[in-house]
């Protein structure tokens, strides 16, 4: 996956970011150049934390993703048949799922980590939108060409109350699995 041509990376543009907040966090996947980059002195809004419910498991889980995902929205494209993603860091108060159309429908929102240019895992996990999990595997199909064999997609098991992340391939074969699936504790 490329974005503006360069190879894509969340876990990087993250890093970026909290280089940008005088923050260690990622340090270690900037260059030499960009470490030494002042940080500019600027009132920056904190990225949002991934909201991954009530689960107590889920503490590391949201530490990956608050570290590495971006959020990001599937939308039709007029005149092509391909939808388009896009893509940014979630800020709190300050930029959405919602910013990208201006709250207007959207094929499916959620986050995303993305590393070197390959897709690692994919989610609907979008405050605003909250997207079902029936919405998930049409984005997912259209990202196909950037699957690889070690894909996931997070999903909330309903009956032992926690999250699972299945294989790209199987999820697309069955996203509800045997109805015991949605995209997160706190869809309907």
């Amino acid at each position: 996956m490329l974005r503006r041509g360069d190879v894509f990376d969340t876990a990087k543009i993250k890093a970026l970011y909290f280089h940008k907040l005088g923050k260690q966090t990622g340090k270690e996947l900037l260059t030499e150049a960009e470490k030494q980059t002042p940080v500019k002195v600027k009132q920056r809004a904190q990225p949002g934390i991934a909201d991954m419910g009530n689960d107590p498991d889920s503490l590391e889980i949201q530490k990956e993703w608050l570290r590495t995902s971006l959020i990001w929205v599937c939308v039709p494209d007029d005149g092509f048949t391909m939808p388009s993603f896009f893509s940014h860091i979630g800020k709190n108060q300050k930029f959405h799922h919602s910013s990208f159309k201006a709250g207007h429908d959207v094929i499916c929102a959620g986050e995303w980590i993305v590393e070197k240019g390959k897709l690692r895992k994919v989610s609907a996990n979008s405050g605003h939108y909250r997207p079902e999990l029936d919405h998930l595997p049409q984005a997912v199909m259209h990202l196909a060409r950037a699957w690889r064999a070690e894909t996931v997609v997070p999903r909330w098991n309903i009956r032992k109350t926690k999250w699972e992340e299945a294989p790209v391939l199987q999820f697309k074969e069955g996203p509800r699995g045997d109805g015991s699936y949605k995209v997160h504790p706190l869809s309907e």
